[in-house]
């Protein structure tokens, strides 16, 4: 998601309207275009030279930042990552083109290399097709169920994901419980009373030719900010504003949080 423009954005009642009024996420056109982007990509993924230019962006600094913070702080052999509405796991070449992941080039606290899985969960249609495209590319594509999730999540990270959910609080609770740290990115937190629902329309070539719709919801900061005081503490927040998105009237940065549980 880079900024949004105030016509992408159609207010709604409540969640219910904006689901009805809204395409969704695995609308068919929708899901061919991205794998069909997916497919196109991989060739380049798989074979990154560390020498190419890698575009810096406030969005990838929070990334390393938080995985440097974590991972300085492991004693563990192998670590599994869950990449919450991770799309097709390019958060995972950030840090991989930063880390060396292929090569176990990360040490934990004692000095042994860690072995990183790396989950990406994302809408059952859309993950199948990731999995059966991926050919070598190490990353697992899972559909994002309850039942999916591991026991025990080392790392979580939940990048403009958070706001496409109907039951957002029971997401949360049900990961934060199972993982030590939660990253959520891109999140958009507004000066506003209560929570505001909206079908956000897709008019760009973003995800292909599908003029892609779904329910999104902004946060009222206030109230977002007094649910996770209750089972986390604020490692590090973060404004990016390089991405944007408008409400009443002005444009508020969509915000990091690196949280640890209470």
């Amino acid at each position: 998601m880079t900024s949004l423009q105030q016509n992408e954005l159609e207010a709604m009642e409540s969640w219910a309207s904006a689901m009805m009024n809204s395409k969704g996420y695995e609308a068919k056109e929708l899901v061919k275009d991205l794998a069909h982007q997916f497919k196109n990509s991989l060739g380049a993924r798989l074979h990154f030279n560390g020498s190419d230019s890698i575009e810096p962006t406030v969005r990838r600094a929070h990334l390393i930042q938080a995985w440097t913070l974590f991972i300085s702080q492991t004693d563990k052999s192998e670590i599994t990552v869950c990449d919450v509405g991770g799309g097709n796991g390019y958060m995972f070449d950030w840090i991989s083109q930063s880390y060396r992941l292929e090569n176990k080039k990360i040490l934990n606290t004692a000095g042994d290399p860690i072995q990183v899985n790396w989950n990406v969960y994302e809408s059952e249609a859309i993950a199948n097709a990731y999995q059966g495209l991926k050919g070598k590319l190490p990353i697992s594509f899972i559909p994002n169920l309850e039942s999916n999730y591991p026991n025990k999540i080392d790392f979580a990270l939940l990048s403009c994901f958070i706001q496409y959910v109907d039951n957002w609080e029971d997401t949360l609770s049900s990961i934060g419980a199972k993982s030590e740290y939660l990253l959520l990115m891109r999140l958009p937190l507004v000066e506003s009373n209560t929570h505001r629902e909206f079908v956000q329309h897709l008019f760009s070539d973003v995800y292909g030719k599908s003029k892609a719709s779904w329910p999104i919801r902004l946060f009222s900061e206030n109230e977002f900010m007094r649910f996770i005081s209750k089972s986390f503490e604020v490692v590090y927040s973060g404004d990016d504003k390089e991405e944007t998105i408008p409400f009443e009237g002005r444009d508020y940065p969509l915000k990091t949080l690196f949280l640890k549980k209470r």
